[in-house]
């Protein structure tokens, strides 16, 4: 028993690690918020260390009452905003640095494919299939495995055939719209391999990332969860007796 709970244990590992990417972790460093917190470094500074906001954002009273419990001091709540938009806004900025590339056209699998089958043309296509067949490695999904009779017979629709005894294709038979509704089964199989390949890459750098926007989360929900304790505090327990 013990040695099949450590072996589901590493199955789950590994398929954790395998699908490890980029797409899943964008509502952390991707988001509104986080493109908003870029600013946090020219106005924080003005807006929250502002003794006037202070003075009127502090929260020691609610309703004429004074909270008996809190979670943090007045002057840390501030700071702790602060810093976690500091945070937020560092992993964002790593975010567009270091995102692998097909992450420009779609921070999800069908927003690429979407994007790319309305836009990208046969050598784009031709590009990605040398990267998915020549580059020494296996398939990474099961739409990377199609057959080459297949792809070839997609190219004969796209761009001509080949000309008998010669490497070239005759421009005359091609036809890239009948192609591409043809062969879409095709083309978007090629574009999923590829998005799901290449968001895998850059794993260190999707680290610092996570690391980073977790850290700014958890610094911009400490003020929230302050004022819900003092709430609680105030309905629940009743006021400070302190003046």
């Amino acid at each position: 028993m013990g040695q099949g709970l450590i072996q589901k244990f590493q199955t789950r590992l590994w398929a954790l690690t395998y699908n490890f990417a980029w797409p899943d972790y964008v509502w952390l460093f991707g988001s509104k918020l986080a493109n908003l917190s870029l600013a946090v470094p020219v106005v924080g500074y003005l807006i929250l260390f502002n003794d006037s906001v202070a003075q009127h954002i502090n929260f020691s009273e609610l309703s004429g009452q004074n909270p008996r419990y809190f979670l943090i001091s007045n002057e840390w709540r501030l700071r702790s905003l602060y810093f976690g938009l500091i945070f937020m806004g560092l992993s964002n900025l790593l975010y567009r640095l270091r995102r692998p590339f097909v992450m420009r056209f779609g921070t999800s699998r069908p927003e690429y494919v979407e994007t790319m089958f309305r836009n990208a043309l046969v050598n784009t296509y031709v590009h990605l299939h040398e990267q998915i067949r020549y580059t020494g490695y296996d398939a990474f999904t099961r739409y990377g495995k199609y057959y080459d009779a297949e792809w070839d017979s997609f190219l004969d629709t796209a761009i001509g055939r080949r000309v008998e005894g010669n490497r070239q294709r005759d421009p005359i038979e091609s036809h890239w719209a009948s192609a591409k509704s043809k062969f879409e089964s095709l083309l978007k199989g090629i574009l999923i391999e590829t998005y799901f390949r290449e968001s895998r890459k850059r794993r260190f750098s999707l680290c610092f990332c996570i690391l980073f926007g977790a850290i700014g989360l958890f610094l911009t929900l400490v003020p929230s969860a302050d004022l819900f304790v003092r709430v609680l505090s105030v309905i629940f327990v009743g006021p400070s007796s302190e003046v």
